[in-house]
């Protein structure tokens, strides 16, 4: 008989976007004309909450192995695997929580000049009222699997 046993994580915490949370520096602006270009601050807070990605397994399993002269060779492997899968995630789309998608831009070398028309150009607010609390998503399993190869090559397996 045979053991075998393993534990394993991972751990991401990350804080991508826009290092600036005012209205001016942390507001993204889209060019919708050109295909929602993005410029002036980038998407996500990267100074707000981090994003938590994080998860642990536990593993083990037994295996038992009996060769017989009669009736051939029995393997049986039972095991259990636990997986916890953790995040943690406060979406902000932008460093202020603004977005405006624009008309157009005027492109002059580096500079970008927004060109908002009436009716055409779109301020979005999406603020986070309530931070999450994360998730935690455990799954249990458990596994038994009987494969055995009688004399002559015959084989079966039950799992």
């Amino acid at each position: 008989m045979m053991r075998e046993s393993l534990f394993r994580g991972k751990r991401s915490n990350s804080s991508a976007g826009s290092a600036f949370t005012d209205p001016i520096q942390g507001t993204l602006l889209l060019d919708v004309a050109r295909g929602s270009l993005r410029y002036n601050s980038p998407t996500f807070c990267g100074v707000c909450s981090p994003e938590d990605r994080n998860n642990d397994d536990v593993f083990t399993k037994v295996t038992y192995f009996r060769p017989t002269k009669d009736l051939g060779s029995h393997t049986v492997v039972a095991g259990y695997d636990r997986f916890n899968d953790v995040r943690k995630a406060n979406n902000h789309q932008s460093g202020s929580d603004y977005r405006i998608l624009g008309t157009t831009t005027i492109v002059r070398g580096a500079d970008i000049f927004p060109q908002w028309q009436p009716g055409s150009t779109l301020l979005q607010y999406n603020p986070i009222f309530s931070n999450s609390l994360g998730t935690k998503f455990v799954t249990h399993s458990l596994f038994v699997n009987d494969n055995w190869v009688m004399p002559g090559g015959t084989r079966g397996s039950v799992r």
